[in-house]
C-alpha cells in the first residue's frame, strides 16, 4: 500500500480468494472453537451480515444537544426486554463477506474515507455504516470473549471516545441519515447454528426517546416474483387531446413544421439529467438487491 491508512484494513487485495473474511488484530487471542462457531454462524444464515463478538460490541446512543438530535458512541452494554443489544461490532475479531471490502474501498463517499484518514480513527464505524446501509440490519453477535494482551493502541488515546462520537455524527451527515440498526441476536457457542435463522432488530423511536421492537415489512420471495402473471392494460379511451394552452406554449418542437408532438412534451419534462438519475438509482438498487438476496438459477433477476 502506498499510504499507511486505517482504510487499508478493508482493502480488497487480489490475493483474497475466499468469500469468508476473518478480520483480527494481533494483540489478542480467541479460542479456535469460538472462531469456528462464528464462521459456521456466518456461513449458515448470516453471510450478508457482520458477525462479531459481544465484548467487541458498542452502540450509538441518540440524544438531544441544544434541541438537535445527536449520537454518542458508547461501549456500555445496553439492555432491553429482549436482552443485550448492539449496533456496532469491532473488527478486532470479525467475520464478513469479502464483497464488502470492494464496497468500502470503491463505493463509499470519498469524504467518509477522508474523515477516517484525517482522524486516524473510525474505520470500523464506517464499515458498520456501510453494511447496515446495504442490509438494513444490525450485526450478529457471538457471546464469547477473547484474551487481550493489552499492548496498547489507538483506543488508549484520551480523545478516543470523543473522536468516535464526532465520526458518528459526521457519517450521519454524509449518509443522509443513521443506517445503524440495533440487534438483539446474541448467539451462544452452545447454540445450534441451525437454530439461528434471523436477526431481530430494534428501530429507533426518537420521538419517544426510547427503543421499541418493530416488525419488518413483508418481503416478496424470489419464487413469488417468478410466478407473477402480467396482463396488458388496454386504454379505455382513444379520444384526442385538443387543448392548446398553458405549459404547451413553452414546449420546444423538434419537427421541421413546428408541430408539438407528444414526444416533445415528454422530453420537456423528462430531461437527460432525470434519465441519468433513474439509470443510476436503478443500477444502485439492483446492486444492493443482489448483495442481500440469494437468488435461484431460474430467477428473472439474473436474466
Amino acid at each position: 500500500m502506498k499510504t499507511n491508512s486505517l482504510n487499508n484494513r478493508f482493502y480488497p487485495h487480489n490475493e483474497i480468494r475466499t468469500d469468508c473474511i476473518i478480520n483480527m488484530d494481533d494483540d489478542s487471542d480467541m479460542p479456535y472453537s469460538d472462531m469456528a462457531f462464528a464462521i459456521d454462524t456466518w456461513r449458515g444464515h448470516f453471510f450478508n451480515n457482520l458477525v462479531g463478538f459481544s465484548h467487541l460490541g458498542s452502540n450509538h446512543i441518540p440524544t438531544y444537544i441544544n434541541v438537535t438530535l445527536q449520537y454518542v458512541h458508547s461501549n456500555k452494554r445496553l439492555l432491553s426486554k429482549n436482552g443485550a443489544f448492539y449496533s456496532i461490532v469491532h473488527p478486532s475479531w470479525l467475520v464478513f463477506h469479502r464483497r464488502y471490502l470492494y464496497q468500502y474501498t470503491y463505493k463509499l463517499p470519498q469524504s467518509a474515507r477522508d474523515l477516517v484518514e484525517s482522524l486516524t480513527n473510525c474505520d470500523d464505524i464506517l464499515f458498520n455504516f456501510l453494511v447496515a446501509n446495504i442490509t438494513k440490519q444490525g450485526p450478529v453477535v457471538i457471546d464469547a470473549w477473547e484474551k487481550p494482551y493489552n499492548l496498547g493502541g489507538l483506543w488508549k488515546r484520551r480523545t478516543h471516545m470523543e473522536t468516535r462520537t464526532l465520526c458518528l455524527n459526521k457519517f450521519v451527515e454524509i449518509f443522509g441519515g443513521m443506517p445503524l440498526k440495533y440487534t438483539t441476536k446474541e448467539a451462544r457457542t452452545e447454540d445450534s447454528v441451525d437454530s439461528l435463522s434471523e436477526v431481530s432488530s430494534l428501530d429507533d423511536d426518537f420521538a419517544g426517546m426510547h427503543l421499541e421492537s418493530t416488525s419488518s415489512d413483508e418481503e416478496v420471495t424470489d419464487n413469488e416474483m417468478n410466478s407473477n402473471v402480467w396482463s396488458e392494460i388496454e386504454s379505455e379511451s382513444d379520444g384526442e387531446f385538443l387543448e392548446d394552452h398553458g405549459i404547451v406554449e413553452q414546449v420546444t418542437p423538434i419537427s421541421e413544421d413546428g408541430t408539438i408532438n407528444p414526444i416533445d412534451c415528454y422530453r420537456h419534462f423528462i430531461i437527460d439529467e432525470i434519465i441519468s438519475l433513474m439509470v443510476r438509482e436503478t443500477n444502485r438498487y439492483a446492486e444492493q438487491y443482489l448483495l442481500t438476496h440469494k437468488l435461484n438459477k431460474r430467477s428473472k433477476n439474473l436474466q
